[in-house]
């Protein structure tokens, strides 16, 4: 296993680090650090929001998007986690009937790619894989355009769960304008 940073040119701080497996850290290389796996940190980072099937599970206290949570719970949704219906029952009234239609559609189609599992079987399963569907991820992506802009957000930030900071109060302890070093 290695820590590794998520922003290269943010410091080894909370919020921007990851635990992965050492082959995994030379794999990527110098890529722009799991930005298309972990587009939070990359938005804080640089402004740009990357939008693309979350098919790993969100890491721990690592800055998430809401497209990003949603993705996150309506997979783990599949556990039958009380707490992801209470996240996910106000996304399924955003956008109007034809985005409510829309995401119920999403829902049946994760539970019939990937039914409720034990969260011990989860490993062997990668019930996460689901979003590699591109006829499910389209349909998300559909889902999103519908939603008015900024709603989403605002939802994440009324629930305690995902409240957080604002990217620049986040990352501040990145030190990015200083690429990472702290003087």
């Amino acid at each position: 296993w290695s820590i590794d940073r998520l922003v290269n040119d943010g410091a080894y701080a909370d919020g921007n680090l990851v635990v992965m497996s050492t082959k995994a850290n030379k794999a990527k290389a110098a890529l722009d650090r799991l930005s298309a796996l972990l587009p939070g940190p990359h938005a804080a980072a640089t402004g740009r929001c990357l939008v693309g099937p979350q098919c790993t599970p969100l890491a721990p206290r690592v800055m998430a998007l809401p497209h990003q949570v949603i993705q996150n719970e309506l997979v783990y949704r599949l556990t039958g986690a009380a707490l992801c219906e209470r996240i996910l029952q106000p996304f399924r009234k955003l956008g109007g009937k034809e985005a409510n239609k829309l995401f119920r559609k999403i829902e049946k189609k994760i539970e019939k790619r990937a039914p409720r599992l034990p969260r011990s079987q989860w490993r062997k399963a990668c019930p996460f894989n689901v979003w590699l569907d591109p006829h499910l991820f389209e349909a998300f992506c559909e889902w999103r355009s519908l939603v008015p802009p900024g709603a989403a957000d605002a939802l994440l930030r009324g629930m305690r769960n995902f409240a957080g900071m604002s990217a620049p109060e986040a990352t501040r302890s990145w030190a990015i304008d200083r690429r990472g070093y702290a003087t």
